[in-house]
């Protein structure tokens, strides 16, 4: 599904971690969840710092791995070059040089070297969570 089809808002995020992604009610419009995503800038050496955080988040086994979780998160809501778009008119998405395509095919690669075991728990109550909203609009 196309994330403008979703039925749900997405926000910039203004405040909190750089990798911090919520869901939730709005409180100026309550019927509409929103997903609250801070503001990310891509660039042509991004792949490499996002990379190297990944290796140390996998290394260590206290991290609560936010690298890994954003990435597969964002890898999740990027499918297509129409939601890039959407991310970039929401203000998510900061000018970058990349092309939508190009920023679909980095969260998908970012994603390739993270298996689900790896993945904190944080991740599954998220998805849970949007899952959730999701079915129950369907039924």
């Amino acid at each position: 599904m196309e994330l403008g089809k979703s039925a749900t808002g997405f926000k910039k995020k203004t405040s909190g971690s750089s990798l911090d992604i919520s869901f939730g009610r709005d409180r100026l419009i309550p019927i509409v969840p929103v997903l609250n995503i801070p503001r990310l800038h891509i660039h042509e050496y991004s792949s490499r710092i996002f990379r190297n955080l990944i290796a140390f988040e996998m290394q260590c086994p206290r991290s609560d791995r936010r690298t890994m979780a954003f990435s597969v998160i964002m890898q999740n809501l990027l499918q297509s070059e129409e939601d890039v778009k959407l991310f970039r008119q929401c203000g998510i998405l900061a000018n970058t040089c990349m092309t939508d395509y190009k920023i679909v095919n980095f969260f998908k690669s970012l994603s390739l070297s993270i298996k689900k075991d790896d993945m904190p728990i944080d991740v599954y109550v998220f998805c849970h969570q949007v899952l959730s909203y999701h079915k129950g609009r369907m039924s």
